[in-house]
């Protein structure tokens, strides 16, 4: 992925998410971030990028409008993001075609998804994709996580918990979250003979040797660290399981 690279035009407020950080963190080449328009414009001649993406406050959405329409002519994917929603100038935006419209707050995973879908469709090759199913390695009691060409070796029982985002899953530990382009189960099938996990909803697995309560009239339940919800599926399932420890 070092090999794609992205201009920015970032003329957000300093609280908002870091866009120019989200891109190095993901393994993208930075080529710039600039404040004005004609900053990004001459970069485009210059780089020649594979993606721009348009970060701008609402009331300054015009900006990155009139410069998606200059470089119409040069088939560059973009991505608007805003600090809100704005019906009249995401339908302004619309206009300039562009591959994706992210509002903050959002997480870096939302902004690789959008630049995957745009490199995609622009038909930009990627030379690796992060988090996919394919760097799911194991070993016994271990896994190691590929993210930006570096694999981390996460031990199945430094896992606190694992949670479902779409196609993705996050493995939390103390120290970091890592995140993976694959399965719950898949992910359980490796894990369980070496820590008993087990789901207790649609978007949680939890390790039983850390559950200190539940509270079943709540369909809630505690580790010594966060408390969860108890899906209505697997709330008889998890009972079960309980009774047999």
């Amino acid at each position: 992925m070092e090999n794609i690279g992205i201009l920015v035009l970032e003329n957000g407020s300093l609280a908002a998410p870091n866009v120019e950080t989200m891109v190095s963190e993901l393994g993208y080449k930075n080529l710039g971030t600039f404040k004005e328009n004609r900053d990004v414009l001459n970069a485009v001649k210059k780089t020649k990028p594979d993606l721009i993406i348009l970060d701008t406050l609402v009331e300054r959405a015009q900006d990155g409008i009139k410069m998606a329409e200059q470089i119409a002519d040069e088939n560059i994917p973009l991505i608007f993001v805003a600090s809100s929603l704005n019906n009249r100038h995401y339908d302004l935006a619309k206009k300039t075609g562009p591959v994706a419209y992210l509002v903050k707050p959002f997480e870096s995973l939302a902004l690789q998804s959008a630049v995957e879908l745009a490199l995609l469709k622009n038909n930009k090759p990627q030379i690796s994709t992060s988090h996919s199913s394919g760097d799911l390695v194991s070993e016994p009691g271990a896994v190691f996580v590929k993210m930006n060409k570096i694999r981390y070796k996460v031990y199945f029982v430094d896992i606190l918990w694992i949670e479902v985002d779409g196609n993705y899953c996050y493995l939390n530990t103390k120290e970091k979250k890592y995140v993976l382009k694959t399965s719950l189960k898949k992910i359980l099938d490796k894990v369980n003979p070496y820590a008993d996990f087990v789901r207790i909803h649609k978007q949680f697995a939890i390790p039983t040797k850390d559950l200190i309560s539940i509270n079943a009239s709540e369909n809630t339940l505690s580790l010594k660290h966060k408390t969860f919800p108890i899906g209505r599926t697997y709330k008889k399932s998890l009972l079960d399981k309980l009774q047999q420890l």
